[in-house]
């Protein structure tokens, strides 16, 4: 009998409890979440707090190195177009500053006329002169006429192996035989190391020459080729037997970087 009531009590219990359960079901289950909740809080936290942060890490820095390469590929590409740029524009210059002396030089029946390079200028009190890339193996020998296009800018003075020595026409041991292109008197256009001044000695003063008129080579003497401009006439005044006259270059002698060597030829016609 005994038995049978714990039984029936036991029987009770479990049925009151399931009761109990299924009217506040919805209760307990919220109030263990919440339960759970709490304790799980603060794992969550930790972990926010630690593992996180490593995750961005490595996050960014895998962007960072991405990042890096691609910037790396690129500047190697920027400097590839860079380097062909100025290669194709080193080129173009090239051509554009050398296509007049190749043209002007083919007027001239000496095989041996060159296009070179002006490597080194000086304007000195005592001496102005070129150094340009051409010398003896170039087939260059001394007193051959150097020329800017249509103008005479000197003469090789001193010549090596791999460069020469152009004394310019600013230089006071430059003398060019010339005649005025309006009255055809002629002269002696001599330097006197000024490079934006000349003279122009030994024109009879009975002979007419006027400001304005541009000098031409006559081609008497030995060097200078007939037919090239020299200079301008600045300034002139009669004298007892010859006019003083000054007279400036035609070109800008600091300007120039390509010339034309050449021994005294005929013009080819």
């Amino acid at each position: 009998m005994r038995i049978k009531r714990v039984a029936a009590i036991l029987c009770l219990l479990v049925g009151l409890a399931v009761l109990y359960y299924r009217g506040h079901a919805p209760q307990l289950i919220e109030g263990t979440r919440q339960a759970v909740s709490l304790v799980t809080y603060p794992f969550l936290v930790a972990q926010s707090k630690l593992t996180e942060p490593f995750k961005r890490w490595l996050h960014n820095r895998r962007t960072t190195y991405e990042l890096e390469q691609l910037l790396a590929e690129t500047t190697k590409q920027q400097d590839a177009l860079v380097a062909e740029n100025i290669r194709l524009k080193s080129s173009i210059s090239h051509l554009e500053e050398t296509e007049v002396l190749q043209k002007f030089a083919a007027r001239y029946a000496k095989t041996e006329t060159r296009s070179a390079q002006v490597l080194a200028r000086c304007f000195a009190e005592n001496e102005h002169y070129f150094l340009i890339d051409a010398g003896a193996a170039h087939g260059v020998e001394p007193d051959m006429a150097v020329a800017h296009s249509n103008t005479l800018i000197g003469k090789v003075s001193e010549v090596y192996r791999w460069y020469s020595k152009v004394h310019l026409i600013t230089d006071r041991t430059c003398k060019v035989a010339v005649y005025g292109d309006r009255h055809r008197s002629h002269g002696i256009h001599e330097g006197g190391n000024n490079e934006h001044q000349t003279v122009l000695s030994y024109v009879d003063h009975l002979k007419p020459i006027s400001a304005g008129e541009m000098l031409i080579s006559s081609g008497d003497g030995l060097v200078f080729p007939e037919g090239f401009g020299v200079g301008r006439i600045q300034k002139t005044e009669p004298g007892i037997l010859y006019h003083t006259i000054t007279a400036t270059p035609l070109c800008d002698l600091r300007a120039i970087r390509y010339c034309t060597v050449f021994a005294k030829g005929e013009l080819r016609t």
